[in-house]
């Protein structure tokens, strides 16, 4: 009896095995004609993240967004932004809103790495994440005239110079003028600013303003 108990539990066995050889060369070749995708692939698919940068083209000093979906286009909450310019370092600068959304301002224009991190999602490094270049508004020139010329202060001969400030033609406001490394003031809305020099001295002029880039010249 027990000799028939045990020759029958070997032939359980034995169907055993060979039900899970069978079963698993199946479902091994639906993987390879790819009627069933591999495991691995279906986790790296569900959690991939999607980057949308809106306007595709960030300006310095402008607002622009930074939109995370999953693969199924659903936008994702709370997904940390980290950011990394050439040769600076990586920093998180927010969590996107139930929208998926995260609103930001570059100071600076250059080349931007963006990287994504939300538990649950495979993260987007910031190494091999979005690639972006942050274009800065214009390119600021001065130029200055003497339309008035010997005019008296302190007992001594000044020149009454105006300075003019503009980016591709078009005049520039509130431009921030620094003669000499002093803030000295600011454009109008014709983009000039009037400034007293004094002749045979020389002067290091520079314009700034946010969004473009500053312009030097030398006077004297």
């Amino acid at each position: 009896m027990v000799i028939k108990m045990r020759k029958a539990a070997i032939l359980i066995f034995m169907v055993f095995v060979l039900v899970s050889v069978v079963l698993g060369s199946s479902v091994l070749n639906l993987i390879k004609v790819g009627v069933v995708p591999e495991p691995s692939k279906v986790l790296k698919d569900v959690n991939k993240l999607k980057v949308e940068i809106a306007p595709d083209q960030p300006i310095v000093g402008e607002k622009f967004k930074i939109i995370v979906r999953d693969s199924e286009n659903n936008p994702v909450e709370g997904a940390k932004i980290y950011v990394k310019k050439e040769d600076g370092e990586t920093t998180c600068i927010g969590e996107t809103n139930s929208r998926g959304e995260l609103t930001y301002v570059f100071g600076d224009r250059g080349t931007y790495w963006i990287g994504i991190e939300k538990e649950g999602f495979s993260p987007m490094q910031v190494e091999s994440g979005t690639l972006i270049f942050v274009e800065p508004k214009g390119y600021l020139s001065i130029s200055v005239k003497f339309p008035y010329a010997d005019v008296e202060g302190d007992g001594v001969n000044k020149w009454l110079a105006i300075i003019s400030v503009t980016a591709d033609n078009r005049p520039v406001e509130n431009a921030e003028i620094y003669v000499n490394d002093k803030l000295v003031g600011y454009t109008n809305s014709s983009g000039q600013l009037s400034y007293v020099f004094e002749p045979g001295k020389s002067y290091i002029i520079v314009a700034k303003k946010m969004g473009y880039v500053s312009v030097k010249i030398s006077l004297g």
